[in-house]
């Protein structure tokens, strides 16, 4: 049996728990390539970003780990990289 994996883009709809699609720009929250895919820069200057501090991930209860980030945060921190250049 073949193993076959399918890659999900940032651009990628999720489906929400009723089944209906939620496009990346109605989500609350986002994934490391999705805010990478937002901001046109690669996973890892979003990772030396929240390695400074200038973005936060969000703590998901008993645990979890997984770095989500909520959308207003980003938005918020782009808009002000943007004001600064």
């Amino acid at each position: 049996m073949t193993k076959h994996s399918t890659r999900r883009t940032p651009t990628d709809r999720r489906r929400d728990g009723g089944g209906a699609v939620v496009p990346m720009a109605e989500r609350l929250l986002l994934s490391e390539p999705e805010v990478a895919a937002l901001s046109g820069v690669s996973r890892h200057t979003v990772r030396r970003w929240k390695a400074a501090g200038l973005l936060r991930t969000v703590e998901l209860p008993f645990g979890m780990r997984r770095n989500l980030y909520r959308r207003a945060d980003v938005e918020a921190f782009l808009a002000r990289a943007r004001d600064r250049a």
